[in-house]
């Protein structure tokens, strides 16, 4: 049990190699999209400053939940509060942050939980879209974007999931192998020292017998005490 604790916190601490960073990175690019549809748009002051303040804390948290072993449920939280905030104060098309929500979601989160949370996600993006312009062909793309691309990561991260559980099961068939080889050395090693010490005592016994009848007027001490009677 030790062992295993000891092997899990290690691999939590192990630091996540610089490559690993290359593809979330890369998708939160596309956050980009939104932004500059904000500024063609002739935004306010504070739409700008929101937006910015908005994006750059999305990215943290997208980062943190996917590059993270640590509990995702608050994270994910924050994302989506976010994204329906931007979508409703600066511009509708920030409605893609859904996509990273769910996304992540489903990747982070156990079968059931991601199957819930795609779907949650894919609700609160179509309720918040529908405040803005439910009629818009940006409505049913954007939702229909979050689903798919929900679902997408949902069979990705079910694969990833069985792969970590596999290399988990792997370790403790190790161990237990391990386990197994010492227990059998160990017997081993007692089935040897109880056979020598028996053929030790039995020599010792026929050696006693085999010794001149004068052997009685010895010392008691030199007398080797018959097979049962040691101790």
């Amino acid at each position: 049990m030790t062992h295993a604790t000891d092997t899990k916190s290690t691999s939590e601490c192990r630091r996540t190699p610089w490559w690993a960073w290359a593809a979330p990175l890369w998708g939160l690019l596309w956050l980009a999209l939104p932004a500059v549809d904000l500024s063609l748009s002739d935004p306010s002051v504070w739409q700008s400053v929101l937006a910015s303040a908005g994006v750059i804390a999305f990215g943290g948290l997208f980062l943190h939940v996917v590059m993270t072993q640590r509990p995702p449920l608050v994270p994910l939280g924050a994302m989506a509060a976010i994204s329906a905030v931007l979508t409703l104060a600066a511009i509708d098309s920030f409605a893609l942050m859904f996509v990273y929500v769910a996304s992540a979601a489903a990747v982070r989160l156990s079968d059931r939980d991601a199957a819930l949370a795609v779907g949650g996600v894919t609700a609160v993006a179509a309720a918040t879209l529908a405040l803005t312009d439910p009629d818009s062909a940006l409505f049913w793309a954007i939702t229909g974007t979050v689903l798919g691309t929900g679902t997408l990561w949902f069979l990705v991260g079910g694969i990833l999931r069985s792969n970590a559980e596999l290399r988990e099961a792997r370790a403790e068939l190790a161990e237990l192998a391990v386990a197994e080889e010492r227990l059998r050395f160990a017997r081993d090693m007692h089935d040897l020292l109880g056979h020598d010490l028996s053929l030790i005592a039995l020599k010792a016994e026929l050696a006693s017998k085999l010794l001149p009848a004068r052997m009685d007027d010895a010392s008691p001490r030199a007398r080797v005490p018959p097979l049962g009677q040691c101790g």
